[in-house]
């Protein structure tokens, strides 16, 4: 294994490494590197199948460098961990399956780059990613490491694949970059409508909302648009921040309940979001319902963690492990073979897979490692639930900007010691139970 340790960037060729998975797990930091269970090589040569998958007369290499440029380590290690191994569970099919068709069975050699919270490690990364020869990068598992990191390598005209769900990401007039998730307005809208129907039929109308809020690039960014859109319905907004280094949340639930909020949607970090719950139910803070617009609520261990008392709470997610792909259980088992029970396939996780569809869709379909070529057929991706590793509920496809157009978010909720899907009514296992039952305990 050849690795590369010049702080602040921690660089590893998925070509050239052999991790175990208990050094995966144990050091989040690095880059991982544990072999996937292959799986037969008939179902893998379906890997991101139907009409999209491109054929086998390209150009003929050997292998494609493919750069991550990801916060795995500070503030965003979580995230960038979760883009990392989604991205990395796709590129380990397709290499085992014989590798990209439309490339003449190129294996695909991804490069990760490690540009710890800080904006400023993505941009020169990206730069240093391209002169050592990447065909394309993708990233970053943080909003604002994508911001630069994708200017970047528009600066280098060269491709650019995000996977997250920044409000501004493609509205910055640059043509060399695709945006996977469908940025967290939407999810946001979609919840809150949600919201606004429940509070209807339960004959209550909502009148009064909090957002409370965690002060990052993202979310900075999204409040407006949230309280604009709420506002626009006639339900006033109570909005509080805190900063990432909270540790306790008793002085926010507790503004938050004196505001007479009747709902409280939050956008938090997995460990924040337990925090807040808890917070609420020792001061007895009993709104007729707790949601997460984005964030904690796509984190399998924020429900594990509250346990009960995450009972009729509920959030938008880009994706669910009881989703109806054919495919799926397929690869959650695989999943699971690499990582254990202790960390199951989480939202962002699967987001990241539908990066990695993406990009391997593109690199069969436009049979060459030009960038011109590849961004072409970036633009003209179209990819259903059908496909395989796609998770994103709707799909991929890109307006002219770039932007997601396709795809939309489940609403799950936590009914019974189970997360179950509630909405849409598409991907709906249960109905809602509203409004919050009472805290026990």
């Amino acid at each position: 294994m050849k690795l590369k340790t010049d702080k602040p960037w921690i660089v590893a060729s998925v070509l050239e490494s052999k991790v175990t998975r208990r050094r995966l797990l144990g050091d989040i930091g690095k880059v991982a590197a544990g072999a996937v269970l292959a799986s037969p090589v008939a179902a893998l040569l379906d890997a991101c199948g139907g009409d999209n998958t491109g054929g086998g007369g390209g150009t003929k290499v050997s292998s494609v460098r493919i750069a991550g440029v990801i916060g795995l380590t500070g503030a965003v290690a979580f995230y960038g961990a979760a883009a990392r191994d989604g991205t990395k569970h796709v590129f380990d099919a397709i290499n085992a399956s014989g590798g990209l068709k439309g490339l003449g069975g190129a294996k695909i050699d991804f490069v990760v780059y490690d540009a710890g919270d800080q904006p400023t490690n993505a941009s020169s990364l990206t730069q240093r990613a391209f002169d050592e020869g990447a065909v394309l990068a993708l990233g970053c598992g943080n909003g604002a490491l994508a911001l630069t990191a994708s200017q970047a390598a528009a600066q280098l005209a060269k491709p650019f694949v995000v996977g997250d769900p920044t409000s501004n990401m493609t509205t910055r007039g640059l043509t060399n970059l695709v945006q996977v998730g469908p940025v967290a307005t939407i999810y946001a809208l979609q919840l809150i409508d949600e919201t606004i129907a429940l509070m209807q039929n339960n004959g209550t109308p909502l009148k009064k909302a909090a957002i409370v809020r965690v002060q990052n690039v993202t979310y900075n960014q999204l409040s407006p648009d949230i309280t604009s859109y709420l506002n626009s319905k006639g339900v006033e907004v109570f909005d509080i921040t805190y900063p990432t280094t909270q540790t306790t949340f008793g002085s926010i639930v507790g503004q938050v309940k004196n505001s007479g909020a009747q709902v409280m949607f939050e956008l938090s970090t997995p460990a924040d979001g337990v925090g807040i719950v808890r917070a609420a139910k020792v001061q007895s803070y009993q709104p007729t319902a707790i949601a997460g617009l984005v964030g904690a609520y796509a984190d399998p261990s924020f429900w594990s963690q509250l346990g009960p008392d995450a009972e009729g709470l509920y959030g938008l997610v880009q994706f669910d492990t009881a989703l109806p792909y054919s495919w799926l259980p397929g690869e959650i088992d695989k999943w699971n073979s690499t990582y254990g029970s202790n960390r199951p396939l989480d939202a962002f996780s699967a987001l990241y897979m539908s990066v990695g569809a993406t990009v391997v869709d593109a690199l069969n379909r436009a049979g060459s490692t030009s960038s011109e070529q590849i961004l072409k057929a970036l633009k003209a991706t179209k990819l259903n639930n059908k496909t395989r590793f796609v998770t994103i509920p709707g799909g991929v496809a890109f307006s002219d900007k770039g932007a997601n157009t396709a795809g939309e978010g489940v609403i799950v909720q936590y009914q019974n010691g189970k997360i179950v899907p509630i909405a849409p009514a598409g991907s709906a296992l249960a109905k809602p139970v509203f409004p919050k039952p009472n805290w026990t305990g």
